[in-house]
């Protein structure tokens, strides 16, 4: 028995659209997505929290 996620990475060698550099520019995307996200959802609430306790 095969795990289940054997069928995704045998798709995904078989896609003729995969190389070095979309790999890369979906790895730049996906980190500034998550810097964003981790930035202004999740420090700034928590900064303005602190903030307004402090005062």
């Amino acid at each position: 028995m095969r795990p289940a996620n054997t069928f995704f990475v045998i798709q995904l060698s078989n896609s003729r659209g995969l190389s070095i550099a979309g790999y890369v520019s979906n790895l730049l995307w996906v980190t500034l997505g998550n810097m964003v996200g981790g930035i202004f959802v999740v420090a700034l609430p928590y900064y303005i929290i602190q903030k307004d306790k402090n005062s």
